[in-house]
């Protein structure tokens, strides 16, 4: 396996690669940022009283009438549940 900072070895913009390492490191830290936030699971509060309610953003909550997401520091949003035909 070639290290590409390696003296003497390949060099990727010679195989018509057009990535360079600083650009592959770059991608690579951004699929692991990106993987720990879809194994990262959402905190569960309680409802919150108003939409300006404190709360931390991701943060979700729910009662048997809505859906409440935290979209910034003491924003919420709300989602009504109902059924649908």
């Amino acid at each position: 396996m070639s290290n590409f900072s390696t003296p003497g070895a390949i060099n990727p913009a010679g195989l018509g690669l057009a990535a360079s390492v600083a650009e592959l490191d770059r991608i690579v830290g951004l699929t692991s940022a990106v993987q720990t936030q879809l194994n990262t699971k959402p905190t569960v509060v309680g409802v919150p009283a108003s939409a300006a309610a404190a709360g931390v953003a991701g943060t979700i909550s729910f009662d048997a009438t809505a859906i409440y997401y935290c979209v910034s520091t003491g924003v919420w949003v709300k989602a009504t549940l109902a059924t649908w035909p």
